[in-house]
């Protein structure tokens, strides 16, 4: 892209969704160079800035810690949330934030929490009485314990 292009096009931009993989720290490592290239571009009018910690249905996997994306997320004003491209989680929520910030307007919390998917789990009725009632075990003088 040629830079007249891409200072025309700049004056076009409302937002800018930056998203990174919570599992790879270097992709978090890139997102802070992406900032590096963009803020030159903005030097009157930042557009809204949007980091999305994306896999947050892997956090067991995590690489980037949470203070770690909330600190940088602060420093450069950015929107910040956590997402997941694979089950759908806070999505909506998030445009709806980034939408809400370019337009300048106020939601209020349960305008906000409408948007917040309601996880269900069934919790299978189970009689443990009835799996340990067939078993029987050995009385023992030792005890132990793992």
């Amino acid at each position: 892209m040629l830079i007249n292009e891409a200072h025309i096009l700049h004056l076009l931009i409302n937002a800018i969704l930056l998203v990174f993989d919570i599992t790879n720290a270097s992709s978090f490592i890139s997102v802070q160079e992406w900032m590096n290239k963009i803020r030159p571009f903005f030097p009157e009018k930042t557009p809204v800035i949007g980091l999305l910690a994306n896999k947050c249905d892997m956090e067991h996997q995590r690489a980037v810690t949470v203070e770690r994306q909330t600190r940088f997320a602060c420093e450069h004003s950015m929107l910040l949330h956590n997402v997941s491209a694979r089950t759908g989680e806070n999505i909506m929520l998030c445009f709806q934030h980034v939408l809400t910030d370019i337009l300048c307007i106020k939601l209020t919390r349960a305008q906000k929490e409408e948007q917040r998917s309601v996880v269900k789990a069934e919790i299978p009725s189970s009689n443990h009485n009835q799996v340990f009632a067939g078993m029987q075990t050995p009385p023992s003088t030792v005890c132990s314990l793992q």
